[in-house]
């Protein structure tokens, strides 16, 4: 364990790194378990230690490791009989480790949900939704810029401005339909009807 105590001190150093060491007590109440504990654990060599004092990135990982799960746990919190600490908090682990793993589990089950329901039609992605809708855009203004010069000669030769009105209605209703049948809302039409 000296040789590796050593290797770990200049790598910490090497970084400009202060390291941080418990003492057996520290360490005990870092993870609410007796000090007794902690010290059966470094004379049994589960967790190592660099001049009597614990180094916890190094020993928390081999501490969860090298603990026994079938001793009796506590019915309220479901860790082993003292785990929670007096002072409240959850034991390392569980702030660490088994948040980060339950993290990632909830991340691949929505990543899961999200791939079912693109299979099923029922997602569809951003990109493609901004392409379709630039090109609708596009279109519109297209559309509507053409209306000036297809019924301006039309339009100059009436005076009744009801029926100037029925024209321009026509042909606006002429883009609208137009627009309703772009590929996205054909798209989303085919979707919903499956």
């Amino acid at each position: 364990m000296a040789a590796s105590s050593k290797s770990q001190d200049s790598f910490f150093e090497d970084l400009g790194l202060p390291r941080v060491l418990l003492s057996q007590s520290q360490y005990a109440q870092r993870w609410g378990v007796s000090q007794q504990a902690v010290s059966q654990a470094i004379q049994a060599g589960r967790i190592p230690t660099t001049n009597g004092k614990i180094d916890p990135d190094v020993a928390d990982p081999l501490w969860i490791a090298n603990t026994d799960q079938t001793k009796p746990r506590n019915s309220i919190s479901g860790n082993p009989s003292g785990r929670s600490g007096g002072n409240g908090k959850r034991a390392p682990e569980e702030n660490t480790y088994t948040v980060h793993r339950a993290t990632r589990e909830q991340a691949l089950a929505e990543l899961a949900q999200m791939q079912l329901a693109e299979k099923r039609g029922e997602l569809v992605a951003l990109s493609e939704v901004r392409r379709t809708a630039t090109a609708a855009a596009k279109s519109a203004c297209q559309a509507l810029d053409l209306i000036p010069d297809r019924i301006s000669a039309r339009l100059a030769s009436i005076s009744d401005e009801a029926q100037i009105h029925r024209i321009l209605s026509e042909h606006i209703a002429e883009v609208r339909q137009q627009l309703s049948i772009t590929p996205l809302a054909k798209q989303y039409k085919g979707r919903n009807r499956g």
